[in-house]
């Protein structure tokens, strides 16, 4: 297993903090709000840092606005080394994982492509390529269909979701797992580690989609201690109802979990629920929204090493 100092570099890589920054107070501002606190280490950082010449970028052992004789000690292994120690820690006490569904674990833009289509076209309106659906999923029904036909009365959009439910389930059994989530719940799984959903997919249509997703492992449905879908469109996430209720439900403090999602709704979710999020940058989501999470997941393999721990992952 890598350091713990390497795998915290490959964390701070991961959140694109910039390599180089003034020694003044505004070194501060260009970094992200880490749920750890990452700015009230500076202090100790920059205390490694001895006078001497004038030296120009921290990522070649340097630092700007030093002035002086001087050598520059390498912080960043030390912070490194740090926050590596603090995450690690953290990693050990998850107890529980709220997955979202739709571009998480399940690769589902065309079923869902299939159904909204289907739905335009029995109301007479226009189909729309599956790029721009990618844009349209995340907020529940609603408001799938709000961006899909704008300017649709509320009694037609409740009238479209209704015709949207039984053709995504029907599409429901071409879903598949994304590569790598598989090995990934199992890991969790062997752990004794928590296992839920909360999706703003339809309720009805959960558990065929997951029948249709572990047709090859049956069992693994069973794995899950709660799974929400959307029984009432007042509830769609970033409302965290659901999610709040699965904490209650298994007595688990949010410290304690971990919500991994792949929209801009599910780093909301978490905000509003007190869960640290995961970001996984292979799903719906745009980029930008997906690095709003504490950690981004680039691949599922990356997923498995930050919530397992293994080798090369930076824990969280």
């Amino acid at each position: 297993m890598v350091s713990s100092g390497a795998s915290s570099k490959a964390f701070l890589q991961r959140k694109q903090i910039p390599s180089s920054y003034t020694s003044d107070s505004s070194v501060l501002s260009p970094l992200p709000e880490f749920s750890f606190g990452i700015k009230s280490l500076l202090p100790c950082v920059s205390m490694l840092v001895v006078k001497s010449t004038s030296v120009e970028n921290i990522s070649n052992g340097s630092a700007v606005g030093v002035q002086g004789p001087c050598t520059f000690i390498d912080s960043w292994n030390f912070l490194g080394n740090f926050l590596g120690c603090k995450m690690e820690a953290e990693l050990k006490h998850v107890r529980l994982v709220i997955f979202d569904l739709d571009g998480t674990l399940s690769d589902t833009l065309e079923s869902i492509g299939k159904a909204v289509n289907d739905t335009m076209a029995h109301y007479g309106m226009n189909s729309h390529p599956l790029d721009a659906i990618r844009t349209f999923i995340g907020g529940g029904m609603m408001v799938l269909f709000k961006r899909a036909a704008p300017g649709v009365s509320e009694e037609m959009l409740r009238d479209m979701c209704k015709f949207y439910q039984n053709k995504v389930e029907l599409y429901a059994r071409e879903d598949r797992l994304y590569d790598g989530i598989e090995e990934l719940l199992a890991g969790l799984h062997e752990r004794n580690t928590k296992l839920a959903i909360v999706s703003n997919k339809p309720q009805v249509s959960m558990e065929s989609c997951l029948r249709s997703l572990f047709r090859n492992r049956p069992e693994m449905r069973e794995w899950f201690c709660a799974v929400y879908g959307l029984s009432d469109l007042s509830l769609a996430k970033p409302n965290p109802t659901f999610t709040r209720r699965v904490l209650e439900d298994e007595g688990i403090c949010p410290e304690d979990a971990v919500y991994v999602g792949d929209s801009i709704v599910d780093v909301q979710t978490a905000q509003a629920a007190g869960l640290r999020c995961i970001g996984c940058a292979w799903g719906l989501g745009e980029r930008a929204d997906i690095e709003k999470a504490d950690v981004v997941a680039e691949t599922t393999s990356d997923l498995l090493r930050i919530l397992l721990g293994d080798a090369g992952g930076p824990g969280l």
